[in-house]
């Protein structure tokens, strides 16, 4: 429960932390938008926090003869995301929304997580980003490249930041336990 919670708080400053930077960052300095994206070393960091999360769920699914093959395909697989993807920061990035929605709208059901239904659609929706990011991650670059050309998208980002911030931050511990 602890974890849950922990992670949920995590995707709360996240959530802000996209926000600043889609429209505070990518206004101040506008190579930004085109340059995280692809940023290389970053994406390399997280990728490698995202391929072993993958590895540790997908050996849970597995036979146990079959777990020291996925985690051996770790180091190839990072070598091969590193040489072959381009929009490296935005995949890890897409990949690591949906692993953290997964596990918080799995826990939301395990937990009694208030308001569920709330949390759960909110969870949703920055999962299915994660998975267009990975999808087509170019589309991050081509949204923080409009942001700036368009004020009142500002407005809409911080609500519906703000709105996911309070119920990833609040919600886990207003349940039943």
């Amino acid at each position: 429960m602890t974890f849950y919670r922990l992670l949920s708080i995590l995707l709360a400053l996240l959530c802000l932390g996209f926000a600043a930077v889609s429209t505070v960052l990518c206004m101040k300095y506008p190579k930004l938008s085109s340059q995280l994206p692809r940023h290389r070393l970053g994406g390399l960091l997280l990728g490698i926090v995202v391929l072993c999360w993958c590895a540790k769920e997908g050996t849970s699914m597995l036979p146990a003869n079959y777990a020291t093959p996925v985690w051996l395909l770790v180091p190839f697989a990072v070598a091969a995301c590193w040489y072959f993807l381009d929009f490296l920061f935005a995949r890890a990035f897409g990949g690591f929304l949906v692993l953290v929605a997964n596990h918080l709208i799995q826990h939301a059901f395990a937990y009694y997580c208030g308001i569920r239904p709330l949390y759960c659609i909110i969870a949703i929706v920055w999962g299915l980003w994660g998975m267009t990011l990975i999808a087509w991650p170019w589309l991050l670059r081509d949204f923080w490249e409009a942001v700036p050309k368009r004020p009142r998208s500002r407005i809409a980002i911080w609500a519906f930041c703000i709105l996911s911030a309070l119920a990833f931050a609040i919600l886990p511990f207003c349940g039943r336990s």
